[in-house]
């Protein structure tokens, strides 16, 4: 059950009124959203049950082991549970990918068998979450949670559980054991963010999707530098479309049920540099992977080169976690090298005040930074969209590698008139407003929002249904969301 399928809404509907309805009762609405968010999950897969209990269990049960002040080789100990809550994600993601490289390097028969295991929607999220929390325990950062219905919710949460925001327990936990009372400013906050969610979902990331990326990237032949740089740039804006708008309408659907879950992006392609991009996009993911990742690596007093060999480590390793593909190991090795060039020219311009102030005021510079930026990113998204089986909807490596280079080539070509049969005005219309839409001043989503606000409710209500009909008429190919299978 997806975000943008009819029966989203109907799910959110039905599990809002039995709360409110037991809105009396802390310990009945935990009951019901669990309830609600184990259903919603089987719905998935019912097997994939078992794999989401077992990483609750673990760290439920880990986390008073890992608190004990003064005890010795706590760090041993940590080590170990966190390493059982990987488990289920190192199987069923990446055993059979490590498996194939093992046996095409060694070109030998005797590698390991490859299990075959569909991949399960959403286990690298909440697998982080899940460990973000025995983390902060060890730390000292929050009690070990007594309650496991509170701790299955923070796992378990259906409106993050596919494709997050990352929580953490510092944020999460508090409001599970005492769920605030219904605010009305916080539904209409919510369901403002649903309908965001959705229109940036369906007519930016499904229309780009559908009409010019994956023509693109599956037909490249004749398209030339023309359709290569269009079918690019329409998947930078189809991912943020995609993923966007799954956060918004998954912190709407929170917010909805009383839980405040935190931003997820903030106009990442507005940035002027790689530091700032990660600031923007993919916020709970970046910001986990700073804290507990690139921080541990780089220790209390590092060296510039061991900060940018954590760099390097710490996003490589979040290419990893994307995809278990040789082309996300490079996205992230790329965006790794990215961040140690940037702060390499950070320390170099320490030294040069006069010369950074001067950038910095200098309108060319700021935009031929932003346009720098944007590009890296776009080198990056290319490099996975067009090199991995996955996102290219085929068998093998080879193939999608084949595809690639292809489209290679096609970059330093004149297009021919057949190749460019998906180039039509109103796809490029469609990425023009992608990318207008991008930048739009934040000011104006805030005065919409509060505009919806003031609406009477059931106007409101009339508008979402409308909306809600509209999209499902209206709407192109409905497409999976992107980010359910990582």
């Amino acid at each position: 059950m997806e975000f943008h399928r009819l029966g989203y809404p109907l799910l959110l509907l039905g599990v809002f009124a039995l709360s409110w309805a037991a809105r009396a009762s802390s310990r009945a609405r935990q009951i019901i959203l669990l309830a609600a968010s184990y259903f919603f999950y089987a719905w998935v897969d019912v097997r994939y049950l078992a794999v989401l209990a077992g990483v609750t269990a673990v760290a439920y049960f880990g986390a008073p082991a890992v608190a004990r002040r003064g005890g010795r080789g706590r760090g041993g100990v940590l080590a170990a549970i966190v390493a059982l809550a990987l488990a289920p994600l190192a199987i069923l993601k990446y055993w059979d990918f490590a498996a194939q490289a093992f046996s095409d390097l060694l070109q030998s028969t005797a590698a390991p068998p490859l299990l075959q295991v569909a991949t399960v929607a959403g286990v690298s999220f909440y697998t982080f979450q899940a460990v973000g929390y025995l983390v902060d325990v060890y730390r000292g950062e929050i009690e070990p949670e007594r309650d496991p219905l509170v701790l299955a919710l923070f796992v378990g949460f259906f409106p993050q559980i596919l494709a997050g925001p990352i929580g953490r327990s510092s944020a999460l936990i508090p409001q599970w054991r005492n769920l605030p009372g219904y605010d009305d400013r916080l539904v209409a906050d919510g369901t403002f963010l649903i309908l965001s969610g959705a229109l940036k979902k369906i007519l930016i990331g499904d229309f780009l999707g559908t009409r010019l990326v994956n023509p693109a990237f599956t037909y490249p032949t004749g398209i030339g530098w023309v359709g290569t740089l269009l079918g690019i740039y329409g998947f930078a804006f189809q991912l943020y479309g995609d993923f966007a708008g799954y956060s918004e309408m998954a912190i709407g659907s929170a917010r909805c049920l009383g839980v405040r879950l935190g931003p997820n992006f903030d106009g990442p392609y507005r940035s002027r540099n790689l530091s700032e991009f990660w600031q923007r996009w993919h916020i709970s993911l970046s910001t986990w992977i700073r804290d507990y990742t690139f921080l541990p690596l780089a220790g209390r007093a590092p060296s510039p080169a061991r900060t940018r060999a954590a760099a390097v480590l710490s996003m490589t390793l979040c290419g990893l976690w994307h995809g278990a593909s040789f082309a996300w190991i490079g996205w992230g090795a790329l965006h790794g090298v990215g961040l140690a060039v940037h702060q390499s020219f950070l320390g170099a311009m320490r030294k040069r005040f006069a010369l950074k102030k001067k950038l910095d005021q200098s309108k060319v510079a700021r935009f031929a930074a932003g346009l720098l930026t944007f590009h890296f990113c776009c080198l990056g998204l290319w490099l996975v969209r067009g090199g991995d089986p996955a996102m290219q909807g085929v068998a093998t490596a080879a193939e999608a590698w084949g595809r690639f280079s292809q489209m290679a080539r096609e970059l330093v070509s004149v297009p021919k008139q057949e190749g460019l049969f998906f180039v039509t005005p109103l796809t490029v219309a469609a990425l023009v407003l992608a990318a207008a839409s991008h930048f739009f001043p934040g000011r104006w989503k805030l005065r919409l929002a509060q505009s919806w606000a003031a609406a009477p409710r059931v106007v409101q209500g009339a508008v979402l249904a409308a909306s809600a009909l509209a999209l499902y008429v209206l709407r192109p190919t409905a497409s999976p969301f992107i980010y359910t299978n990582f």
